[in-house]
């Protein structure tokens, strides 16, 4: 959350931006979520083991994100992003 704060106030400091909506902190706040509700418990019940249930964390978590961006409403609208 710090970190969408810090982009927020990166966005509003900009010549132009002071009034603008950060929008992209709906979708990457909806991103994040959607990767945590992957948990390791269910890998390792799949039979992963050692660095493959990292592999399969990180792999879960990635489609898990990109399900979500295809079907929230909140990562299809963006608003202007500053240069």
């Amino acid at each position: 959350e710090d970190f969408l704060i810090t982009c927020e106030a990166d966005q509003r400091g900009r010549t132009g931006f002071e009034n603008e909506t950060f929008t992209q902190g709906n979708a990457l706040r909806a991103a994040f979520i959607a990767a945590q509700s992957i948990e390791t418990d269910g890998i390792i019940a799949d039979g992963f083991r050692g660095q493959e249930i990292s592999n399969e964390l990180q792999k879960r978590r990635a489609q898990a994100v990109k399900a979500d961006a295809t079907t929230s409403s909140s990562c299809g609208k963006r608003g202007a992003v500053p240069p």
